[in-house]
């Protein structure tokens, strides 16, 4: 029942290129914590943990950038044999240095053995948020990422996870803190950027929260103006994370209200989030490329690998009763297998 999909079948076995073309992917793998343990509300079994592993076996990339893992433990879990790792500062510097485990997510970057490399990290997007109703601010996620060179060009690759629930210019009641947050992390992103020597080419890899193939982004004008179309990959033609899904949304929607009374207390109906939504968020965003070396991404679709299951957790006001659209419904979040985002993968080559 297993399998997945690529859009170009030569992806795992480039024959022409560079004297050492490479493969970069990421993929954020949606609260993936240690097995064993549960973190912000999944449980995941021995055979999701064996999946994933799979899965990141197959796709067989030279760099791999993580989004959402809990701890060492957790990456350990899934990541095959032969490559060395770093998280994100906040990792190191939580109550369990990272070894297990703390109930938070962070960004991860993976490099095979046989690459020549170092680890950097970007500290600086971990820009403290201030939410809407008030609780201390806290660091949102920072950058991680591999420092090496092909064919005597210098290649920067870090894990970028930007701040969530502002995917584009219309900024909804509510989320003003958090569109804050994210244009202060890209406005830091973009500082990093220009710091680098113009030789450098610059890899952005993970999930940006954003909808970057939207012509009229504003945050694409304003802080990646001079990256062309075809450097932020992969394209809409490639994307169908999620697809062969079928939602029942009828069974969800009475599951959703049997999980959480607080819709029949209320009066509310739920309406389901699903991962689709996540499908037009993930990206390499690659700058200052040299002349001749060619691109070319994909979205993995996982076909018979998703699951959707315990719908009920729904958002709140910040005196935790529902917060309704005008319609009565109210946003509601089931857990997704493996995870709401698929892997994207990205072949470097002449």
């Amino acid at each position: 029942m297993w399998g997945f999909h690529f859009v170009f079948p030569c992806l795992l076995v480039p024959t022409i290129g560079l004297a050492e073309p490479f493969t970069v992917a990421s993929w954020n793998i949606a609260n993936l914590g240690a097995p064993g343990s549960e973190l912000r509300g999944f449980d995941r079994d021995a055979d999701d943990y064996t999946r994933i592993r799979e899965i990141i076996s197959s796709i067989d990339a030279d760099v791999i950038a993580f989004q959402e893992i809990g701890s060492v433990a957790a990456l350990e879990a899934v990541l095959p044999d032969g490559y060395s790792f770093r998280f994100e500062t906040r990792c190191y510097e939580n109550a369990q240095k990272c070894a297990v485990d703390a109930d938070d997510i962070y960004n991860a970057i993976a490099i095979r053995d046989t690459f020549a490399h170092g680890f950097f990290q970007i500290d600086e997007l971990a820009v403290p948020h201030q939410n809407e109703c008030g609780a201390p601010a806290r660091p949102v996620r920072g950058g991680v990422g591999v420092d090496l060179s092909v064919d005597g060009r210098r290649y920067l690759v870090p894990s970028i996870h930007l701040k969530a629930t502002c995917k584009n210019n219309s900024v909804e009641p509510g989320t003003e803190d958090d569109c804050a947050t994210q244009r202060e992390q890209v406005r830091r992103l973009r500082a990093w950027m220009d710091a680098q020597d113009d030789d450098t080419t610059i890899i952005l890899a993970g999930d940006f929260n954003r909808q970057l193939l939207e012509g009229a982004d504003n945050i694409r004008a304003e802080f990646f103006p001079n990256v062309p179309q075809g450097h932020i990959l992969p394209g809409a033609e490639t994307r169908a994370c999620w697809s062969s899904f079928a939602f029942d949304f009828a069974r969800l929607g009475e599951e959703a209200m049997a999980n959480n009374p607080q819709f029949e207390a209320e009066g509310l109906r739920p309406w389901l989030f699903t991962p689709r939504s996540s499908a037009e968020i993930d990206f390499f965003v690659v700058e200052n490329l040299a002349e001749g070396v060619t691109l070319k991404a994909d979205q993995i679709e996982l076909t018979g690998d998703y699951v959707f299951r315990d719908p009920g957790a729904a958002l709140t006001r910040c005196d935790g009763s529902l917060q309704p659209f005008a319609d009565g419904k109210v946003l509601t979040f089931a857990e997704a297998y493996p995870s709401d985002h698929c892997p994207i993968v990205m072949i470097v080559s002449e």
